[in-house]
């Protein structure tokens, strides 16, 4: 007896996403472009013996006002639900 099995699977392409970075009347702006149907960016609050306190932000658009200096990384969430990411340093 020969029993033989098909396996389909299928890989869910990452969202292609770039980073742009505008100022307007003093106010910097980090838009993460292209690629994605949900954005989102942890911003850290607070560092306490070593440990960070997080707050993450959500947007549709990718577009996120940029009010602490450092590195930064928006989260891109394609239609399938697979994630990249974008970093920049403000």
């Amino acid at each position: 007896m020969i029993i033989s099995l098909l396996i389909t699977y299928m890989v869910n392409p990452v969202p292609v996403a770039g980073l742009f970075i505008s100022t307007t009347n003093g106010t910097r702006t980090a838009q993460a472009t292209t690629g994605g149907v949900s954005y989102e960016r942890a911003k850290t609050m607070n560092r306490i013996n070593g440990y960070e306190i997080r707050q993450t932000e959500i947007s549709p658009w990718g577009s996120f006002v940029l009010d602490q200096s450092g590195p930064f990384t928006i989260s891109v969430i394609g239609a399938n639900g697979c994630r990249t990411a974008v970093t920049g340093t403000f």
